[in-house]
């Protein structure tokens, strides 16, 4: 039995795929310059963020939008285009949302600008009253007994880090309040929750 040359077959293989890679190379920048020469990426964008406008799940807007790619798609010359059906959650916005804090000074009543996170469960008409209590972040809420939180409306308030250049990655530290702070509050018995902007 003839043993292998392990170097040798590793170098034919290198060759194979460095000629390989080459020729890949030169096919993706014609894909790429005809792209960039002769694209639609930026006109298709324009249309779909100022003619059609924004997309939330289940909105006209995103029937528009599938209409419009669908028929895109067949005028460009592609030979099978489907159109499937499918379940996606949808959410509608209801009236403007008003809070107004009531200070235990003189002051009375002060109205501060706010505004529903989508899918979140809508206040009643009648409003909720109740004591806030302010939490640093979701995990803030460690340091709380439940009977803290209990029937109280939990203010999150971790700011983000100013000192993120890249400021997606500032929001990104501080959004975890956003999408987990309605639950983990609720599951201590909040009442409701407000989310610093």
């Amino acid at each position: 039995m003839k043993k292998l040359n392990l170097g040798l077959i590793a170098f034919i293989i290198t060759l194979s795929l460095n000629g390989y890679s080459q020729n890949d190379s030169v096919t993706f920048k014609k894909i790429y310059n005809e792209a960039l020469n002769n694209g639609k990426s930026y006109s298709n964008l324009d249309y779909l963020c100022n003619k059609i406008g924004g997309r939330l799940s289940g909105s006209p807007e995103a029937q528009k939008a599938v209409d419009w790619a669908f028929k895109a798609m067949k005028e460009t010359g592609a030979d099978t285009v489907y159109l499937q059906e499918c379940m996606v959650p949808h959410w509608v916005r209801g009236d403007k949302e008003q809070g107004k804090v009531i200070t235990s000074n003189s002051k009375g009543i002060k109205e501060v600008p706010i505004a529903a996170l989508g899918g979140s469960i809508g206040t009643p008409p009648e409003g909720i009253t109740a004591n806030v209590v302010e939490v640093i972040g979701v995990d803030g809420l460690k340091s709380f007994k439940k009977e803290d939180i209990q029937g109280k409306i939990v203010f999150f308030n971790e700011p983000m880090d100013v000192c993120f250049i890249e400021t997606f990655n500032a929001y990104g530290k501080a959004v975890k309040q956003r999408w987990a702070g309605a639950s983990a509050a609720a599951e201590m018995g909040a009442v409701a929750v407000i989310v610093r902007s």
